[in-house]
């Protein structure tokens, strides 16, 4: 099932969007501070997004623990 299915049948709640593309905004409770703003995206990028995130899942599934490690160490900016 496409994730835009769980989507349209009620499994995976999601606040409306704007049409307007309105960002929504993180502020820090205990002072107010605007901490970032996160613009929506259309419904295609989304699950071009979801579709990339499960093929990485998968790939890095497939390594053992030491391999995944190994790469991490090796991205490591000193």
């Amino acid at each position: 099932m496409k994730h835009s299915a769980l989507i349209d049948s009620g499994q995976i709640n999601s606040p409306p969007c704007d049409d307007d593309m309105a960002p929504c905004t993180t502020i820090n409770p205990a002072n107010g501070e605007v901490l970032c703003e996160y613009y929506p995206h259309d419904p295609m990028t989304v699950e071009q997004r979801i579709d990339r995130a499960s093929t990485t899942a998968a790939f890095w599934k497939r390594n053992s623990l030491n391999e995944r490690c190994d790469v991490s160490a090796a991205l490591r900016i000193t």
